[in-house]
């Protein structure tokens, strides 16, 4: 597997931050693939990349699989139970990130790790092939911007109402 670095891994356990554990699981790495069980991981038609030319491009990713709630597999009342490996994809987009930064670390990880691993394009297509395969990009896109907007509501009206 190619040893991809880890990048800025980062915590934080307020509910904007687990917005992405209950409604769209991050990206993983080749490297994660070397610690995360197969069987609890999805193929996923991937994500739209803008790579150094400009050009954006679609990039086929694996993804921890999700429970019918759409909570990741690996989230489990408020807690990552993986969060020791933190998981590449995982580990970087947090609510509270600039996202400039989130941006440019996804490009690091999905077009220079994901796209170049064999391995990693091996194991998405066994995944594929047993069904194990994700919901559609935009159908997780759309719950995440919904359960994001419900949760800044929540964070605006609690600070309003806990004002001097």
């Amino acid at each position: 597997m190619t040893n991809s670095p880890k990048i800025l891994a980062r915590s934080c356990r307020c509910r904007l931050c687990q917005v992405g554990c209950r409604t769209m699981p991050g990206v993983l790495s080749p490297r994660d693939l070397e610690h995360l069980p197969l069987a609890q991981l999805a193929a996923s038609s991937g994500t739209a990349t803008r790579v150094q030319t400009g050009e954006r491009i679609q990039v086929r990713t694996i993804v921890p699989a999700q429970r019918p709630d759409g909570t990741c597999v690996f989230h489990d009342r408020g807690t990552c139970t993986v969060h020791d490996h933190k998981p590449a994809g995982c580990a970087i987009p947090v609510a509270c990130a600039e996202p400039t930064l989130q941006e440019a670390l996804e490009l690091t990880i999905v077009y220079q790790n994901v796209n170049l691993s064999t391995e990693y394009q091996a194991a998405w297509e066994q995944l594929a092939q047993r069904g194990q395969v994700a919901r559609p990009i935009a159908e997780r896109q759309a719950a995440y911007r919904t359960e994001f907007t419900k949760q800044e509501r929540r964070y605006a009206k609690r600070s309003r109402t806990n004002r001097p």
